[in-house]
């Protein structure tokens, strides 16, 4: 490795932050950029460089690039009156990305994907589960205070109160459409910690 070139390269501070971030553990360039507070863009080209003088390597896992150190570098730089003198030592890193660890960190890199892409699943079924919902309240209910009833138990509302304060309606009005929703089978009258709340019936 070329002592020069390394120095060269190493001199600049946001690149010795993203050593620093990529020492504790290997990262992504959006979480990078988040982190140190750059844009994508510049991350992108200060890991270019540090990765052309062998500083950083990659693996790809799923949609995401990540980044780490794998091995020890060591610089010495001795200045005195009679002596100008550097040196770099280059050695595999006992803690690195190597063996058992960094199959681990692919195998908890994967996991996490997964986990996304089934948080994403779940909220677009979700998203499409009360959109169909809505369009039943609209054809099942005519009346405004009816529809705003339901839609709020349907996001989770559990009382009159609540369901009161959220659309600016009287307490008795929408008492009373629990109580006709109660009637046709449609909500419950449940206790929970104690006191009681309303729910769809499932």
């Amino acid at each position: 490795m070329d002592t020069d070139q390394l120095l060269e390269v190493i001199g600049n501070e946001n690149r010795r932050r993203i050593l620093k971030l990529l020492s504790i553990k290997p990262c992504y360039v959006s979480e990078i950029a988040y982190t140190l507070k750059m844009a994508p863009k510049a991350v992108l080209e200060h890991l270019e460089k540090l990765e052309q003088a062998g500083l950083i390597r990659c693996f790809e896992e799923g949609r995401r690039r990540y980044y780490y150190i794998d091995r020890n570098i060591r610089i010495e730089i001795n200045i005195s009156p009679h002596v100008f003198m550097t040196r770099v030592s280059d050695s595999e890193a006992r803690g690195g990305l190597e063996g058992n660890a960094f199959r681990l960190f692919k195998e908890a890199a994967k996991a996490f994907d997964e986990i996304s892409r089934r948080q994403n699943e779940i909220f677009a079924k979700m998203t499409a589960a009360i959109e169909r919902a809505m369009d039943e309240i609209e054809r099942m209910f005519s009346d405004n205070i009816e529809r705003a009833v339901v839609t709020s138990l349907i996001k989770g509302a559990e009382t009159p109160e609540e369901i009161s304060e959220s659309f600016g309606m009287p307490f008795r009005e929408v008492y009373a459409v629990l109580e006709k929703l109660e009637s046709m089978g449609f909500v419950e009258k449940v206790k929970k910690d104690g006191d009681y709340v309303w729910r769809l019936r499932i």
